[in-house]
């Protein structure tokens, strides 16, 4: 359902971006950057909270997975060919002094078109029904996708995005926004805060801590092992294969393109020790073939090197006596200071002096402030996550990781079974 109207959406911005930039030549950077990929997968997560709050969401049921929907390679090859064939016409008739709505209107109706064939008509309602955990049926009635959201999926407007960014360029504490990342027409560009190393963490333990998934963005392909699961910064000894200095850090990788945000999973667990963190649980998308039956486990080295972003709610930065929420700024061509709209970001923002921040990779067009980003973490010895049976306690021995794991018998951890075997709540 929402990968369905994240699709419309990228594709409708596309069609409007290629109308407001038909001046430009085709060999415009950015214009090819648009020609290239013109309607790819994933997104950010301000993208998914305003899809929800759009047109709402459904249960799996109301709206099941197609092939396309697991693979989407030919569905994107044929409306990337739509959308560039378009593009051309739409380029055309600006240039001609002719309207190009019509040509965007038609379009957007074959994308649709092609979306209803690929991965179903979207349900306009449903009939919500359940069993609860303890097999008991409940039928709640007929519900819109935007009333199943309001009532089962509340608050995903509070969350904001907390980034890692070590490139000398870019100021800590600091608001920034993605230039040309606006693929719902009508909505700013996606945004975060920037934040050291350690405030991501604490971030992403306290909200484990309360029993929250933590979404975070990473460089999924580095030092891993897919099959099995694991993430290690230094699982593969590729220099001492090739008996070269291959070494580089954070911030040479992303310089230089050698890193890049490529894919999102969630955090479910965390191991501490002493109240630093040692492994991380996560829950990836790609079947439960992969993994511990789809669960996986990364060490905190690998997080420290290659992940980028988590996303928490904005109130896990506690406020200080007097602070008050403020509201964003634009920066217009002029450089003067417009009013914004407060937003979830908003909550962080306190009075300091506004700053402007250049949106790496794209136009300065949006604002950035000076942020205070303060996260205390009230426990550090027990970590749940509501729907899995697994925990650690501050110096156990043990892992507890379901009733019937070797290591509650044994009494000693056991590295295979330590973030492995979960069990449904």
């Amino acid at each position: 359902f929402p990968f369905f109207y994240d699709k419309l959406e990228k594709a409708n911005a596309f069609l409007t971006r290629v109308i407001a930039e038909a001046d430009r030549p085709l060999d415009d950077r950015e214009v090819v950057d648009s020609l290239y990929s013109p309607i790819p997968d994933g997104g950010w997560w301000p993208e998914f909270a305003r899809l929800v709050a759009k047109y709402g969401i459904v249960p799996a049921y109301a709206m099941p997975d197609t092939v396309s929907a697991g693979n989407s390679e030919a569905m994107n090859e044929h409306l990337a060919t739509l959308l560039r064939r378009t593009a051309l016409r739409l380029r055309a008739a600006v240039a001609d002094g002719a309207d190009p709505e019509p040509l965007r209107r038609t379009a957007l109706e074959q994308v649709h078109r092609m979306l209803c064939i690929h991965l179903g008509t979207p349900p306009e309602e449903f009939v919500w029904q359940y069993r609860d955990k303890n097999k008991e049926f409940h039928r709640v009635g007929t519900l819109t996708p935007r009333q199943f959201a309001q009532r089962y999926v509340t608050g995903v407007e509070e969350f904001v995005v907390v980034a890692h960014d070590p490139r000398p360029e870019i100021a800590v504490n600091t608001r920034y926004g993605m230039g040309r990342s606006d693929v719902m027409v009508g909505e700013p560009v996606q945004d975060h805060v920037t934040a050291e190393l350690e405030v991501l963490k604490a971030a992403a333990i306290a909200a484990i801590q309360d029993g929250e998934p933590v979404w975070f963005a990473c460089d999924v392909a580095k030092q891993r092992d897919k099959k099995a699961g694991i993430w290690d910064a230094a699982l593969h000894d590729y220099e001492g294969l090739y008996g070269v200095d291959l070494s580089m850090t954070k911030a040479e990788r992303l310089v230089t393109r050698e890193s890049a945000l490529t894919h999102a999973m969630c955090l479910t667990g965390v191991d501490l020790i002493n109240g630093t963190a040692r492994r991380w649980r996560v829950e990836n998308s790609w079947g439960d073939k992969l993994g511990d039956k789809g669960f996986h486990t990364m060490s905190d080295s690998w997080f420290d090197e290659y992940v980028f972003e988590v996303v928490v709610r904005a109130g896990r930065g506690p406020r200080r006596p007097g602070d008050r929420a403020d509201h964003a700024a634009q920066l217009g061509p002029d450089g003067l200071r417009r009013p914004g709209t407060s937003g979830p970001t908003s909550a962080f923002l306190r009075h300091f002096p506004d700053i402007f921040c250049p949106f790496p990779g794209g136009p300065s067009q949006a604002s950035s402030h000076l942020l205070q980003l303060r996260f205390a973490l009230e426990r550090d010895q027990f970590i749940r996550r509501r729907t899995r049976r697994w925990h650690v306690e501050d110096g156990d021995s043990r892992v507890r990781c379901s009733r019937r794991c070797a290591c509650r018998s044994t009494g000693s951890r056991s590295p295979a079974c330590a973030i492995s075997r979960p069990t449904r709540s």
